[in-house]
């Protein structure tokens, strides 16, 4: 829950776990989103493949909302080469973020630009 006090807003964040087979379960959060987090493992490249899938849900469950891209486990060895990254990241024209939660580094910056970017959209 992100509190937006100066607005009067209250944003909520739910952490729908990435994986495919559960996503008839969560597509409820999609239709009501206003916003998403596209979370990657920066150790683990499928779950890089995996953007444009959750991508893809997005647009078509929740129309063209705003988004951000992010790389988290920044701590742990990178697996997913950096090129990659901003090539996917200048094709899709969406801010990044690389973030640990265990060192808890860039995590805030990251939900306040999508923050932002909401409270923005909604306007």
């Amino acid at each position: 829950k992100q509190d937006i006090k100066e607005k009067g807003f209250k944003l909520y964040f739910w952490d729908l776990g990435g994986q495919h087979d559960k996503l008839y379960s969560t597509e409820y959060y999609f239709v009501q989103a206003v916003g998403a987090m596209i979370v990657f493992n920066l150790n683990d490249l499928s779950t890089f493949n995996d953007i444009n899938f959750w991508l893809t849900k997005l647009k078509e469950l929740s129309g063209d909302v705003p988004y951000v891209l992010v790389g988290n486990k920044k701590d742990l060895d990178r697996n997913v080469d950096k090129s990659l990254i901003e090539a996917e990241v200048e094709k899709l024209g969406v801010q990044y973020f690389e973030t640990s939660a265990k060192l808890n580094e860039n995590v805030d910056l990251a939900f306040e630009s999508l923050s932002i970017q909401i409270l923005n959209n909604l306007k």
